[in-house]
Order: C-alpha cells, then structure tokens, then sequence
C-alpha cells in the first residue's frame, strides 16, 4: 500500500448467527431402561459382558495383598514436641521414612 494512499474502510461486522433450537434428546439405544431417576440403563455387548467377566476373574484370583507395619512413635513425638518448644520445625515424615528404608536386621525362620 503507497504511503499516501487512504486508509481502507472497515468491512462493517456480520450479523450473528440467529440461535439454533436445541436438539430434541437422542432416542435410548434398544433395550435401554430408563430409571425413575433419568438414568439410562444399557446392556451389556457380548465383548463388554465379556471384558467385565474377565476382569472380575483377575480380581478373584490374582492375588491382592496389603502390608501394615506397627510403628511404635512415642519417642519421635516427644522428640518432636521438645524440639517444637524451642522454635524447630519437625515434620514426621523423615521420622518414619528412614526406618521404612532401613532393614530391621531379623528375617523370620
């Protein structure tokens, strides 16, 4: 564009698109249910049944184990405590981690 020539005039602004009605709800899928509470109920395809079934026999026989281990913190409280009334922070956190990190010593026979 040449340095004298006149500004170019602003394109005026297209009107907005006039507002849809919103679509009417999706039929349910055949043998759906609907609940009293609006919930749609979908059976199962044979590959989901399938699936669900499977993951049901992992659960049942994989074997799912916790660990808990008694921690005797009486020492670390105090410790904690004293360490509080003169103005030291101590979060318990490093207090029971470096136990968990180190091996107690005794294996049972």
């Amino acid at each position: 564009m040449p340095p004298n020539a006149p500004p170019a005039k602003a394109k005026p602004a297209p009107a907005p698109p006039a507002k849809a009605k919103p679509a009417p709800p999706a039929a349910p899928p055949p043998g759906a249910k609907i609940t009293p509470e609006g919930d749609q109920v979908i059976p199962f395809t044979p590959i989901r049944k399938l699936i669900a079934e499977h993951m049901v026999m992992s659960k049942r026989t994989s074997p799912h184990v916790h660990t808990f281990a008694e921690v005797d913190m009486h020492k670390v409280v105090a410790f904690r405590a004293e360490k509080k009334r003169e103005g030291v922070p101590s979060p318990t956190c490093p207090s029971s981690s470096g136990r968990r990190s180190r091996p107690s010593g005794s294996f049972p026979s």
